[in-house]
This record gives structure tokens, C-alpha cells and sequence, in this order.
């Protein structure tokens, strides 16, 4: 009965990492929108990471004065260097007081081992993180 009580809590905690990891990381913290925003340009699914972007910084990359898709996509190459980003680390999360909006400050590592150190304002849209423009 033991070895049956100790299967089904290992069972109970297998399902709740794989719901906990399949649930979205746009829904997790702003950091995790952060890595996943990343994942997406490193795997060129952009149109993935373009759904991370808050407003603000949507109405800005899809402004005609702006660029192009094309442009948007050279930005994204050389941002990940041709898909070479090999982890985002986040350095550090500062939430507002109201908690609707987090500046995130964070460092893309690269294959080649090179990094570079970047920061972004998030804001909480519909329950969910949304990126605004690296800077």
C-alpha cells in the first residue's frame, strides 16, 4: 500500500510540472515571457514572438514608418545572430506597485559565448505578460 501511495503522489507531481510547463510561460512570470519571446525569434517563429509584444510596442513595430516585415525579421536574425541564442538569463524582475507592469533586465547568451545585456518594460494585458521593446 506504501509503494502504491508514494507511485501515485510521484504520478500527482509528474502531471502537475508537465501542466505547470505546458500551460504557456506567457501566463507564468514576466521573465519567462522574457525567455520565451527569445525562444520564439531563435527558432524564426516570428509571428509567435510578434503575439508576446504588448500594444504599445505592437502599433510601434507595425507603424509603416517604422520598417517592414522584412525589416522586423533582419532585426530578429541579427538580434538571436542567425539563431544562435543558447539561454536568456534574467538578471532582474522589478514589479510596479500595482503589479500590472515589470521592467526586466536580462543578458542573451549566445553559442559562441558571447552575451549581451538588455532590458524591457512588460505589462499585464488580458492576464497575460506582454513585452515591450528591448532597449
Amino acid at each position: 500500500m506504501r509503494h502504491r501511495s508514494i507511485s501515485l503522489l510521484s504520478t500527482a507531481l509528474l502531471a502537475g510540472l508537465i501542466l505547470g510547463c505546458s500551460g504557456g510561460v506567457e501566463e507564468g512570470s514576466p521573465g519567462q515571457a522574457v525567455q520565451l519571446f527569445y525562444q520564439h525569434l531563435n527558432d524564426g517563429a516570428y509571428d509567435d514572438a510578434r503575439s508576446l509584444y504588448n500594444r504599445e510596442a505592437l502599433a510601434v513595430i507595425e507603424d509603416p514608418n517604422f520598417g517592414s516585415e522584412e525589416g522586423y525579421r533582419e532585426w530578429a536574425r541579427s538580434e538571436t545572430k542567425q539563431g544562435l541564442v543558447d539561454r536568456v538569463e534574467i538578471v532582474d524582475t522589478t514589479l510596479d506597485e500595482t503589479g500590472s507592469s515589470a521592467t526586466v533586465a536580462f543578458e542573451v547568451v549566445y553559442t559562441d559565448g558571447t552575451t549581451k545585456t538588455a532590458e524591457t518594460v512588460l505589462i499585464l494585458e488580458d492576464g497575460r505578460w506582454k513585452i515591450g521593446l528591448i532597449r
